[in-house]
């Protein structure tokens, strides 16, 4: 089974660089276009299902494929962005400015973080993967998609490849494409001794 991992559509916020953490935001028509070109990369692959967090963000993002690529699509909570707290709507430059030694951390161990007001990134990391590992054991389709804003696909995605965790922060930064996996490579739970 392959796994498509869907940027959402783009939003002002997110064209002037700033975290979106769980602000509700509404896609721009030009994201909203850019939904029929990423269908158009992965229809050979015969996404049949997408499932995305409940935000109008993510939402408006899923319709938008599900009627390009004729998917299913359904919210599931468990797939929400990490709440970044008090982070939200500040740029890099004025989160590096006002929190350095979190800023530092981003690139060094992000899943040490745990915004002011906000959600610890291990936790958040923990809930999506779980939310991700349920929707593969219920399917047996070719092909399912995930739509995630960017630091919820950033983790995910580092799930997937070799650079793991340390890598988060700097991959919300490139998260304008659909990425394909496929399912076995998605970690499997630790076994509890």
């Amino acid at each position: 089974m392959k796994i498509v991992l869907f940027p959402t559509a783009a939003s002002e916020w997110r064209s002037k660089g700033r975290l979106l953490g769980r602000v509700e935001l509404s896609p721009t028509e030009a994201g909203l276009a850019q939904c029929g070109d990423w269908a158009d990369e992965v229809s050979e692959l015969g996404v049949k299902a997408i499932y995305h967090a409940p935000d109008e963000l993510s939402a408006v993002t899923a319709e938008t494929l599900g009627k390009h690529l004729d998917a299913a699509r359904k919210a599931v909570e468990g797939l929400l962005e990490p709440d970044v707290g008090l982070w939200a709507g500040l740029t890099d430059a004025q989160l590096k400015a006002r929190f350095a030694k979190a800023h530092r951390n981003l690139s060094e161990a992000p899943l040490n973080i745990r915004p002011p007001e906000g959600e610890p990134f291990s936790k958040a990391l923990e809930r999506l993967e779980a939310a991700i590992r349920k929707q593969i054991g219920r399917n047996g389709i070719p092909a399912i998609g995930f739509v995630l804003r960017p630091l919820a696909l950033a983790m995910v995605r580092s799930c997937f490849e070799e650079n793991g965790a340390t890598e988060i922060y700097e991959m919300t930064r490139d998260e304008d494409l659909p990425r394909v996996f496929e399912a076995d490579a998605f970690p499997q739970p630790a076994l509890k001794p």
